[in-house]
């Protein structure tokens, strides 16, 4: 009996410069790349090889819970202000809430299609319930929180 094999290799991943790229804070969502330069938000276009200024002042930026169905969410903060990314009139709008860090990811029900957390300016975790269109505060008081897969880390 003879056997035959075929083995394809990948090929090796590298960093590669993006054009107009003076970007400071980088985020990737699960369907789009942002990033915030000078407090200016930047979305990443993969057709022209651009980041592209997009309209708002945020010096913070989170993406995610996208996929190939669905846009990612994304959220950011200016000056403890909270802003939701709409991709109907692509602007970021005000979100009542004050916080200082913020962190989206995977949903999985009807009031949280995106897991997005964020804590506030005591640095208390809360979840963002779009049900109620508001904060819920989960208690405790964190450095960080980052949100994957479904899970929330908080540390």
């Amino acid at each position: 009996m003879l056997w035959a094999f075929a083995a394809t290799f990948a090929s090796a991943q590298h960093f590669q410069p993006v054009a107009n790229s003076s970007i400071a804070f980088l985020t990737a969502g699960g369907a789009s790349v942002w990033g915030v330069n000078s407090n200016q938000p930047f979305r990443y276009n993969p057709v022209t090889d651009h980041f592209d200024l997009m309209p708002g002042t945020i010096h913070q930026i989170s993406a995610g819970g996208g996929n190939t169905y669905q846009p990612d969410e994304v959220w950011g903060i200016y000056n403890t202000l909270t802003y939701r990314f709409n991709n109907t009139t692509q602007t970021f709008d005000q979100v009542p809430g004050r916080m200082q860090s913020i962190a989206v990811g995977i949903g999985y029900d009807a009031c949280h299609p995106y897991e997005v957390w964020g804590l506030d300016i005591n640095r208390i975790a809360n979840r963002y319930d779009f049900c109620a269109l508001q904060w819920q505060s989960i208690g405790g008081t964190f450095i960080r929180v980052f949100t994957g897969g479904g899970e929330v880390l908080d540390f």
